[in-house]
C-alpha cells in the first residue's frame, strides 16, 4: 500500500488592516484627480471604473484596503498614475517622473492637439466649400470655389 501524498495547506495571512488616515488620503487624491475630469461624483467614477460604490466608501472610511487591480482601474479612468494613488494611500510622496520624460510626454500631447486641430480645420473648410457649392448652384466651377476660399486651403 502506498502512502498518499499530502498537499500542504496554504496558510492564509490576515489582511493588512487599513486606517482611516490612509482612506482619507486616498479620498483626497481621488477627488483632486476627479476634479480635472468630467466625472462629477464618486458613484459615477465607481461605475466607469467597474468598482462598486460601497467599495469606495469602505476605502475612504478606512474599513478595507484597496486591491491593486481596482486602484489601477480607477487610475485609468481618472488619467492619473497608479503609483500616485498608492503613494497617497500609503502616505508617501508620489513617484517622480524624470524631467526628460515629462517634457517628451508634453511634446507628444501638443503634437496630437495640433494634428487634431488641423483635421478639424480641414473638415470645416470642406463643409464650407460644400455649403457654398449648394448656395451658388450646380453650375459653379471649381475655379470659382477656389476664388472664394472653398478650395484646398491655399
Amino acid at each position: 500500500m502506498t502512502a498518499k501524498a499530502s498537499t500542504p495547506k496554504r496558510v492564509r495571512r490576515a489582511p493588512t488592516l487599513p486606517s482611516p488616515e490612509a482612506g482619507e488620503r486616498l479620498k483626497r487624491e481621488i477627488h483632486v484627480a476627479r476634479a480635472r475630469t468630467a466625472i462629477t461624483s464618486d458613484s459615477q467614477l465607481a461605475v466607469q471604473a467597474g468598482v462598486h460604490y460601497d467599495t469606495f466608501m469602505n476605502w475612504f472610511g478606512g474599513r478595507t484596503t484597496p486591491r491593486p487591480f481596482e486602484v489601477r482601474k480607477v487610475a485609468e479612468v481618472l488619467g492619473v498614475s497608479y503609483g500616485d494613488l498608492i503613494a497617497a494611500y500609503e502616505g508617501k510622496d508620489p513617484p517622480q517622473v524624470p524631467l526628460e520624460q515629462a517634457v517628451a510626454d508634453l511634446i507628444v500631447e501638443i503634437r496630437t492637439a495640433l494634428v487634431d486641430e488641423r483635421r478639424a480645420r480641414a473638415e470645416l473648410m470642406r463643409a464650407i466649400a460644400a455649403s457654398m457649392a449648394v448656395a451658388m448652384g450646380p453650375a459653379t466651377e471649381p475655379a470659382e470655389l477656389e476664388r472664394v476660399g472653398g478650395g484646398n486651403g491655399r
